[in-house]
């Protein structure tokens, strides 16, 4: 469900939204919308990253800033390449710009 859609969901339909996508649904609903945003974001750059081929070894340690700009030095296309300058401009509104890959993945893993 996109961002836009969950600002205007009301409580329990944000409860039901978390326990589909495994985050713990008693939370407050700004919280379980932090949440539900994050993994909307880690979800998009995971599927990303399998689409350009992106090897998780040699990705850890950057940050997803720095893969996000490589995915757009080696995208093909314009509409690709303006939704990844989307994506990192989500991420950064975020505040998770400069966040290693590793990292972000424990954190959402340890989300669920």
């Amino acid at each position: 469900t996109p961002r836009e859609l969950r600002s205007t969901m009301s409580y329990k339909e944000l409860q039901k939204l978390a326990k589909e996508n495994g985050i713990r649904a008693n939370q407050s609903a700004e919280k379980l919308r932090e949440e539900l945003d994050f993994a909307e974001l880690t979800t998009q750059l995971a599927g990303l990253a399998d689409q350009f081929d992106v090897d998780y070894e040699k990705a850890k340690n950057l940050s997803v800033a720095a893969l996000i700009g490589r995915m757009i030095t080696m995208s093909d296309s314009d509409a690709q390449k303006t939704g990844l300058e989307k994506l990192l401009a989500d991420f950064m509104d975020a505040g998770l710009a400069g966040s290693r890959i590793s990292d972000l993945f424990e954190f959402e893993a340890a989300a669920l």
